[in-house]
Order: C-alpha cells, then structure tokens, then sequence
C-alpha cells in the first residue's frame, strides 16, 4: 500500500474510532476508565502517524536539493525524485512503467550522443584547452569515409558537410524509440478540469491538446467577477495559475486544477533537470577540460544554465581557461559567477571544495591574452603605428615646403 493510500486508509480508522468514542460516552458509567485511556492513547497514535505520514509525502514530493556540490550525487538525487514523483503508482500513457535505471541509460545515452557529434579534438579546435590535434570532424566523418566516398565523387560537397550539423539534435530524437520519445512530449490532460472536483461546484475549464485553456465555465460567478473568462481563455494551466495567484483567489488544494498544475511543474521540472544531469554527466566523463568545454556547447544548444559548466571548469593550468571564460561571459554569463576550482582534483582527495568568483579569476589571468585579446591589441598597435606615421609625413611635408620657400626667396634676392 502505498503512502496516500496509507493515509486515506488511516484517517478512516479515526473517524471511526472517533465516532466509537462518541457513542460510548453515554454510557460512560458502565465502562472501566482504563478503556477509555487506552482509547484516548490509540487516537493520539493514529493521529500522529497521520501527521507523520503527510510530513513524508510532502518531503517526498519536493524537489531534490541542489546544494551538492558533486555531479554524481546531483544525478542519483534527481533518480530519486522522479522515482517517487513520476514512477511510484504511476504508468506511463502507453501503460508501462519508466523504470529509474531506464531514465540513467537515456541520461548516459544523450551524453554519449554528444560526445560522437563533438570528439575531444573537435572541442580542442572550438575552445582550446590543450594540446591539439591536426584533426577536424568534418575530415573524418566525411572526407576520409569510405563509404562517403564509395557514394560521391564530389569533392566540393563533402567539404561543404559540417558534422555537427549533420547529426544534429533532431537527428538524435527521432531515432530515439516511442518510449524515450516521451520524456520530451508535454503533459497529458484531460479536455475538461474542474477548479474544485467534479462534484464540487460548476467552475471548470476545457482544454486543448496543447494544454491551453479553450473555455473557462462559471469563473466569473465564482470569484464575484474579479476574473473573467476572457483572462484565461488562450493561457496554459501555468499562465491561469498566475492570473490566480495575481488576483489572490483561493486555489483548493486538492482541487483538479491543482493536480493539474503540480503535474505540469513536475513535468516541466523532469525535462529541465534531465538536461541538467546529461551536463554533469557530460562534465564527469570528459574530465576538468573536455568535460566543462563541451557541456557549454550542449547549455547554449538546449537553453540549460550556462553556469553550471562553467563553474566546474576551472583548472589554473589550462592554457585556454581565458579563452572559455571569455566565450561565457560573451554568452551571456556573469562576472559573480561562484566557482570550483579543480574541481576534479579535490573531490577524487574529498577536500573541501576551494571556491572563487569569475571576477576574482580574471584578476589572477590579467598577465594572460587570448589569442583573440592578442589580435585586437596588434590590430590596435598597427592602427596607432600607422596613425602616427602619417602625422609624421604630413608634419615632415609642411617643413620641407617651407625650407622650399625660403631658399626660393633667397635666390630672388641675389637676383
């Protein structure tokens, strides 16, 4: 039996025992006092596991912390929470279960997948790190295939072929199956929910496939006219719930409208997070340069936290570290940023984790250019060079014209 089945079943047996109380107190004469505190004692038991057992679910239902700083345990937390929030009592819409060890192998799977589009020297090229390669994805997987070869004598096509662009994202989804499909797709609902529950009252809201609200039924009378169903016609449930929210109307809990609503912010929270856990993975196994490197080609590709790669990415002896956090910060990414520095080296010796700022880093490479800092600093010097040069012919004409000038003058005065 599971939780809440545990607690219905439980809040039954005291009310009954309740009403049993009730009932006995009129003869209260003809029972030995001893019963009753036995009585009184099996109440307040019942009672509490009831709130111990609520105080569980809540706890079960939130979302797992993010306050661990290892990557490993970021992804077992979040195995976790879809374990009780999204696999517990719950089928998938083709009746079968998502088992948690499946949702690890997809994990792994994505972040794999990722790894064939940007191999370690394709990431070296793209942001360097260390030494490179003389190898370009592109070559390999084309130029030098022979099974491209085989199929086209073209060679102006296959250089034009970009590998990345080749097996791109779409690519990867839709050879996934229908089951793994599913992770992605959005929410079912039903096509009609009920603000309270279907016996509860007339208000209630028709939906479209795409989870938008088409018709809202009896708002206006419900909430005295304070939301009309104008408000909420073409807003998702979320949308709605702000509107609600906005204009302090009570929501009942245990409402369908609130289920529907925790099932879209744990649906939404399960796909955000999953992306997430492929970056940690992505880090982890491509180690302190690759592994950051090419988690913030997959953050800016699926629009996760451009952060999070980049905070596990610091590592004094990488001779491309201002170069990465140069690309961050054009991304979009903050000088506050906190980081972890070797992240790798201190979690393998279990030291507590060193941290500093992107600001306080940039202090500490200020001796250090990027190749691009060099070129614009050269391209600067060239530019001044040349300015002053010029200045110098044009100042260096003025004064030869007017020697010029005067041995013309006094040439005219011996004549």
């Amino acid at each position: 039996m599971g939780l809440k089945e545990e607690l219905k079943e439980l809040r039954k047996r005291v009310k009954e025992e309740f009403f049993f109380k009730v009932s006995q107190k009129e003869s209260k004469e003809k029972e030995d006092s001893s019963d009753y505190y036995q009585l009184n004692q099996a109440i307040d038991q019942l009672i509490q596991k009831n709130i111990d057992l609520e105080n569980e679910i809540e706890k079960r239902e939130k979302k797992p912390s993010s306050f661990s700083v290892n990557l490993e345990e970021k992804v077992n937390a979040f195995i976790a929470w879809y374990f009780d929030n999204m696999v517990q009592k719950r089928y998938t819409e083709v009746g079968e279960y998502y088992k948690p060890i499946e949702l690890r192998n997809f994990i792994e799977k994505m972040a794999v997948w990722y790894e064939l589009r940007y191999p370690s020297y394709e990431i070296n090229r793209l942001l360097p790190g260390s030494a490179q390669e003389l190898k370009m994805v592109d070559i390999e997987m084309f130029q030098k295939n022979p099974y491209i070869l085989d199929l086209s004598s073209e060679d102006s096509l296959m250089k034009e072929l970009e590998w990345d662009q080749f097996y791109n994202a779409q690519v990867f989804f839709e050879s996934l199956s229908s089951k793994e499909k599913m992770i992605f797709q959005k929410p079912h609902f039903s096509s009609v929910i009920h603000f309270n529950t279907y016996q509860q009252g007339n208000v209630r809201f028709h939906i479209t496939k795409n989870g938008v609200i088409d018709q809202a039924k009896g708002m206006e009378e419900y909430t005295s006219s304070q939301i009309k169903a104008r408000d909420l016609i073409g807003k998702t449930l979320l949308e709605a719930y702000a509107v609600f929210q906005e204009k302090g109307v009570e929501i009942p809990k245990n409402g369908e409208f609130m289920m529907a609503i925790q099932k879209q912010q744990k649906w939404e929270y399960q796909q955000k997070e999953l992306l997430n856990c492929v970056m940690y993975r992505l880090i982890e196994r491509g180690g302190n340069r690759i592994g950051p490197r090419r988690a913030f080609l997959f953050a800016k590709e699926f629009h996760c936290n451009i952060d999070i790669p980049m905070m596990y990415g610091i590592d004094y002896s990488d001779p491309g570290l201002r170069e990465f956090i140069n690309e961050y910060l054009k991304a979009g990414g903050r000088e506050d940023l906190t980081c972890y520095v070797d992240y790798f080296t201190q979690r393998i010796y279990e030291k507590g984790y060193e941290k500093t700022t992107i600001q306080e880093i940039l202090s500490h490479l200020k001796s250090h250019f990027t190749k691009e800092e060099k070129e614009l600093h050269q391209k600067l010097t060239s530019i001044l060079a040349s300015s002053i040069s010029e200045e110098k012919i044009k100042k260096q004409k003025v004064i030869e014209f007017r020697w010029n000038r005067k041995l013309e003058q006094r040439r005219k005065e011996r004549n």
